[in-house]
């Protein structure tokens, strides 16, 4: 993996949508702009694994209302789970993601992290 990559932690319903290219926006409370990075996609328990990676085009902050209109269709997320997840904040982020490809043969996270523990979000890696 290269230097300064990307290890997004994601429920496995999105990250199974996010490698096969379907889920084109991933959102976020918080993120750096980390425009131009190599993402790893691991798809948090039960899967626990590396499923494949993407590319971050751009990280993009605006209101959460923007945020909203702009991108729930690419975000594939319904109205309510969006507000109960952006409740209490007034800004988001929009990881615009491209070149999907998923792993033949997941990989588990200690063979690429050596605490072997998964980021509660994200986390930079080597």
């Amino acid at each position: 993996m290269e230097k300064n990559s990307i290890l997004l932690s994601i429920k496995p319903p999105f990250a199974n949508l996010i490698v096969d290219g379907i889920k084109t926006v991933e959102l976020r409370r918080r993120f750096p702009d980390v425009s131009k990075t190599k993402c790893y996609v691991y798809s948090s328990s039960p899967t626990q694994a590396i499923i494949g990676e993407c590319y971050i085009e751009s990280v993009e902050k605006m209101s959460v209302n923007e945020l909203w209109m702009k991108h729930s269709e690419q975000s594939l997320i319904g109205w309510t789970e969006y507000s109960k997840y952006f409740s209490g904040t007034d800004y988001g982020y929009a990881l615009i993601l491209k070149k999907y490809i998923r792993y033949e043969h997941p990989i588990k996270l200690n063979e690429k992290i050596a605490s072997g523990r998964p980021p509660q979000s994200f986390c930079y890696i080597s």
